[in-house]
């Protein structure tokens, strides 16, 4: 659609995500605001900011939309939403009003991940979309950025968006931009890791255990999958050993308690890409998918800045609450795990040749 009428005239369909209700603010953060201001300024003669100038080309009637998130409360993706949220709502003037249902508050991860595809949420926030789109199993590669800002940087890009991201929209979901969650560590009940061999025979739950299993496997260890909100009694019986995961999760989740140590191996950078249902994308004009895509923009500095700030200052909860943080030696364990490229690689040539040429122009 490239015109306003024609979307609101789609929006008309009876579709569930296009609700003109008023938001249940008990499950849900309702992002209001105000557009007041700019309204008297203008209406004085007063010049118009490039936040009115969006807010003034949005027509059609006010939709309110679902963003589904996995992480907790006060972690950087969800403050990030939040922030996301709100420029949304001023650069389209108050016509769009996202409602974002942190620590997946809509359901499991499959059930988010279909109510995207299917439209009937809007917006949604994920470490791994290998379940839509195999090949973004490349992102878990071990080593792979060299810092947050690079990540940042190269998820972003053009290069990145033509190799990966164009695959999206075949499977219902469209890539509006990547936050950045952090590098992992390794949280473990009983074992302080200092070197390689210390990972040797332990059960680690990984997120994305396609490159997990690699990973782990390299490292002599088993790589287990466990859902988020089961890794706490994973870890109490033994059914896993440890949990690889950037240190906001395990701090923000709780995981920590009664654990031993953490291992800071920095061993894969933890993105978080925001997809939106491309039925929903369709079906809006082009002032609205312009105002959301430079909303996402307004999200990408604060996000780094917070995510960095996060993972610092879990590992500063976990030490006083009498976890034992170690620093191994990255150099060996990005040693012992370069035999991970190669093999992912060979199942997703194109889009690892593609990242790594990215990474390189942009470290120059």
């Amino acid at each position: 659609m490239t015109s306003a009428g024609a979307a609101a005239s789609e929006r008309s369909g009876g579709n569930p995500l296009f609700s003109r209700k008023r938001v249940n603010r008990r499950r849900s953060f309702v992002i209001v605001v105000t557009a007041a201001v700019t309204l008297v300024l203008a209406g004085c003669g007063a010049p118009k900011t490039a936040a009115s100038s969006k807010a003034s080309s949005v027509q059609g009637p006010t939709l309110s939309l679902k963003f589904a998130d996995l992480q907790n409360v006060h972690t950087a993706t969800t403050d990030s939403a939040l922030k996301f949220a709100s420029l949304v709502k001023k650069y389209t003037g108050g016509k769009i009003i996202i409602q974002v249902y942190p620590n997946s508050e809509l359901g499991t991860v499959p059930a988010q991940l279909a109510g995207t595809e299917a439209g009937t949420i809007a917006f949604y926030a994920t470490p791994d979309l290998s379940a839509a789109v195999a090949q973004s199993n490349v992102l878990g590669m071990p080593y792979l950025f060299p810092s947050a800002q690079v990540a940042s940087k190269v998820l972003n890009s053009a290069a990145i968006k033509k190799s990966l991201w164009s695959l999206f929209p075949a499977h219902g979901l469209t890539f509006v931009g990547s936050w950045v969650i952090g590098y992992t560590a390794i949280l473990t009940k009983s074992v302080a890791i200092t070197k390689p061999s210390d990972v040797h025979g332990l059960k680690i739950r990984v997120f994305a255990p396609t490159v997990g299993d690699k990973i782990f496997g390299a490292l002599g260890a088993d790589a287990v999958a466990v859902a988020a909100p089961e890794v706490p009694t994973a870890l109490s019986t033994g059914v896993v050993d440890g949990a690889d995961d950037p240190p906001s999760t395990f701090a923000g989740s709780d995981w920590y308690s009664g654990m031993c140590c953490v291992a800071v191996t920095n061993d894969t950078f933890v993105s978080s890409p925001v997809m939106v249902s491309t039925t929903v994308w369709d079906s809006m004009s082009a002032a609205e998918r312009a105002a959301i895509e430079e909303a996402f923009q307004g999200t990408i500095a604060s996000n780094m800045s917070e995510a960095l700030s996060t993972n610092s200052a879990a590992l500063s909860t976990m030490q006083a609450a009498g976890v034992k943080i170690t620093h191994p030696n990255v150099a060996a364990f990005k040693t012992a795990t370069a035999s991970v490229y190669s093999a992912v690689e060979a199942i997703y040539p194109g889009q690892v040749q593609a990242l790594l040429a990215e990474i390189k122009r942009v470290t120059g």
